[in-house]
């Protein structure tokens, strides 16, 4: 939570670790984000893809981004997903202070600062089979809901 208002996917507050974990973030931030400086430590936001087709969603990672830069923070977004980037809106988005790792980048930064392959992960047929049988769970009650089955079904006869 960045002043009582916004969550955060991940926070890495420097001053909480130990000055080896400290010292370790520091180079791996240093060999994945060029350029940043950090001060007060990593605030991290994981999408697998990026579709930000709505102005409240830009609006709120950028008012993130001041609160981040307010606090010292280096804002990083990792988005995993390759083909669902809108240029325009990472581009406001970096403007406004954010640091974006996509695709292999953001994969091979997260396996370097949590010693974990992430892609290998969600690779997994069991994960992949979870995952798959979760969401589909999910889209039941959507589409079982009076909303979408009185709203939206019947355009799409």
């Amino acid at each position: 939570m960045i002043n009582g208002e916004l969550e955060l996917d991940v926070c890495v507050p420097l001053g909480e670790l130990s000055e080896p974990d400290a010292e370790y973030v520091r180079i791996t931030a240093a060999r994945h984000l060029a350029g940043a400086n950090l001060n007060t430590g990593l605030a991290i936001e994981i999408r697998y893809n990026f579709n930000p087709n709505d102005s409240a969603r830009l609006r709120k990672d950028v008012h993130m981004a001041e609160l981040l830069a307010k606090a010292g923070y280096t804002g990083v977004y990792l988005i995993f997903c390759t083909i669902s980037p809108r240029d325009e809106a990472i581009a406001r988005l970096k403007r406004a202070g954010w640091i974006f790792l996509v695709g292999v980048e953001a994969a091979s930064f997260m396996n370097d600062l949590i010693g974990m392959d992430i892609s290998a992960v969600l690779s997994s047929q069991n994960i992949r089979t979870e995952v798959t049988a979760e969401v589909k769970k999910m889209m039941q009650v959507v589409f079982g809901s009076k909303a979408v089955t009185r709203t939206v079904l019947p355009y799409l006869k």
